[in-house]
């Protein structure tokens, strides 16, 4: 019987330690992962689920892609995004899911410093979305037009228009994170 009982204690120990053991790993391991952080200049970034993570006046802004992949995309006017209050982002070319998320990302992350926009297209088949192009563009509503074109970059127009030109759909992600990151400071164009 004493046998009995002792058997019984040290099967109910040691299935509390081993539940202690269980719980603080899991509690170690969640804990811990807090993905690889890294420096880009004077800003500190974490990589965490496919995304470069910045936190910006307390807020926790994600990128696809980092500031040293895409600092090298050639750039022209983005002082006009940061110097207005509004901008038009169109697309002239057949949408599809990395064109439509880097506009609704464009959008929203313009919208956290201020920067007001609207949604169109210059796109004929595309008409639930207003016309909007390159001649709507003014000094102080620019137009961010995404297209594609034989390479990778962002170049102004005469007419106040911000062309973002991709050369495969993948690189509508890098041009929407390259306007983002000068936009907010982090790359400047020298």
């Amino acid at each position: 019987m004493i046998k009995e009982k002792q058997k019984r204690k040290a099967k109910i120990l040691l299935g509390m330690l081993i539940a202690v053991i269980m719980t603080t790993s899991i509690i170690g391991f969640m804990s811990g992962f807090r993905g690889t952080r890294y420096r880009y200049k004077d800003f500190k970034f974490i990589f965490e689920n496919d995304m470069h993570w910045i936190k910006i006046n307390n807020q926790k802004i994600g990128f696809h892609f980092s500031p040293d992949n895409v600092e090298k995309i050639p750039a022209e006017g983005l002082e006009n995004i940061k110097s207005t209050r509004m901008v038009y982002i169109s697309f002239n070319t057949t949408p599809n899911q990395h064109l439509d998320l880097a506009r609704l990302d464009l959008q929203e992350k313009l919208d956290l410093i201020g920067i007001y926009s609207i949604q169109g297209s210059a796109a004929a088949n595309y008409t639930f979305l207003p016309q909007i192009d390159c001649n709507n563009a003014t000094q102080y509503v620019p137009v961010i037009m995404f297209t594609l074109g034989n390479e990778t970059k962002i170049f102004k127009t005469d007419q106040n228009c911000i062309i973002a030109q991709a050369r495969t759909g993948i690189d509508f992600l890098r041009l929407k994170d390259r306007i983002i990151y000068e936009t907010y400071g982090i790359i400047k164009n020298e």
